[in-house]
């Protein structure tokens, strides 16, 4: 019987896992855009969401349950230009 040592390609694997699990949670915490939850009394509060290029027309705001939802769509230049990306924003809260 041969006996082979694997710890040679092992070492390569060191860490990984960390790195896969920050991968994982960077997917589920989002960030952006940039908000504030302001409490005015036991029953009202302000979300200001920072949007830049946005206009308070682009945006769609609903509450379902418990859950708002703010999205936004910025409106369709005249003129034709060569976008590298343009993004579209969704941010829930959960109440």
């Amino acid at each position: 019987m041969r006996n082979f040592d694997l710890s040679p390609l092992m070492r390569q694997w060191i860490g990984f896992d960390k790195l896969a699990n920050a991968l994982q949670n960077a997917g589920e915490s989002q960030s952006f855009p940039p908000y504030n939850i302001e409490k005015s009394d036991d029953n009202h509060y302000r979300i200001t969401l920072a949007l830049a290029g946005f206009r308070q027309e682009d945006l769609e705001i609903q509450l379902e349950g418990t859950r708002l939802s703010v999205k936004g769509t910025p409106e369709q230049p005249k003129e034709e230009k060569k976008w590298l990306h343009q993004g579209l924003m969704n941010q829930p809260f959960s109440l």
